[in-house]
Formats: structure tokens, sequence, C-alpha cells
């Protein structure tokens, strides 16, 4: 079974717990970080949504008008964010391509260490970059390491710099996470 299977037959409570992280991190300030870096966004994507915890907490705190659109591998996990988030500004996106320069931010959090490297680049950081608005950001973590096993494809800040030059996204920052000191975050604009 491939990670991306396993993730699709995920149901119920393995669903939320799988999503919620290991150990679960705190929404709450990851939104913060998130709304801070993402100032202005209106159009919001979360890539790698799961069942909506996140994107719940960044409506929580994001300006009136913003919406989120979410997607995921799993569509378990998009129908559970529908649910959660019944009624708020937050939509499931079709794919499986994005409307040339829509976006006027995206995030994704603890999502990038679960694909494989030419996944993470093409799929994720080209196709973000790919339907993101000129001048844009990227708000992403990875898991700064060497190992490369199932759910925990780690990499380092060069290769990840790499990434975004070839998909047209400058760096903005590499940070070290204050909890997570495994845990990078980048932030990075479609110029």
């Amino acid at each position: 079974m491939t990670e991306t299977e396993w993730w699709q037959s995920l149901e119920g409570d393995e669903l939320e717990l799988n999503t919620a992280g290991s150990p679960p991190y705190d929404v709450e300030r990851v939104a913060k970080l998130l709304v801070a870096r993402l100032e202005g966004a209106r159009h919001v994507l979360d890539f790698g949504c799961g069942t909506g915890r996140l994107a719940e907490a960044y409506l929580d705190l994001a300006p009136d008008g913003t919406t989120v659109y979410g997607r995921d591998v799993s569509t378990r996990a998009t129908e559970a964010a529908q649910v959660r988030l019944d009624g708020r500004r937050f939509e499931v996106d079709p794919g499986p391509l994005w409307p040339r320069a829509w976006f006027d931010g995206a995030y994704s959090v603890a999502v990038l260490q679960h694909l494989p490297a030419w996944a993470v680049l093409v799929q994720a950081i080209g196709g973000v970059s790919w339907a993101l608005k000129r001048g844009a950001r990227f708000v992403f973590q990875y898991v700064e390491g060497t190992e490369d096993a199932f759910l925990s494809h780690q990499t380092n800040e060069d290769r990840v710099r790499r990434w975004c030059e070839f998909s047209d996204l400058g760096v903005e920052a590499v940070e070290v996470d204050e909890v997570y000191p495994q845990w990078r975050w980048v932030t990075a604009v479609r110029p």
C-alpha cells in the first residue's frame, strides 16, 4: 500500500487522529502565524486541509471576507472538513488543476513530510506557485532531516530553496519553529 492509499483508507477516529498530527500541533498558534504572514489574503488555499482543524482556526482569526479553499488527497478528510466548517467561508477545492494566478495566499502544514520529493516539487510547491497571484505568499512547513520513510519524508533548506526557485517562488524567510525544532517555516512569494 502506498502512503497516498493509506491516507485515503482512513475513516472516522483514525482519520481525525492522523490528520491532527503526532503529536498534535497547536492549531491556534499556527493559525496566528499564518494569518500574520498571509496578511491581506482573501482567497487562501489550504494545501492538505485534512479534516479542517487548521482552516477553522485560521478563519476564526482571518479578516471578514476571507475564504479558505481546502485540498486534500483524502476525500473522506475533505468531507469531514465540510461538515466541521458548515456555514463558514470554506470550500473544497475540486482540482485537479487550479486556475492560473487565482489565490492571493496559500499555506500547508504537516503535509509535505508525507509526500515523496517529486510530489513536493511538482504537486505542492509547483502547483501552488502556478495558482498564486503575483505578490502572493505561500507559507509552508517542512521537516529538517535526512530520513526518508513512510510518513516521514524529511529534507533540508538547500533542497527546499531549489524547489522554490524552480517553481518561480522567491524565499523570503526560513525559520525554525519555536515548539518543534525539527520543523522549518518557509515564507515564499510569487514575484
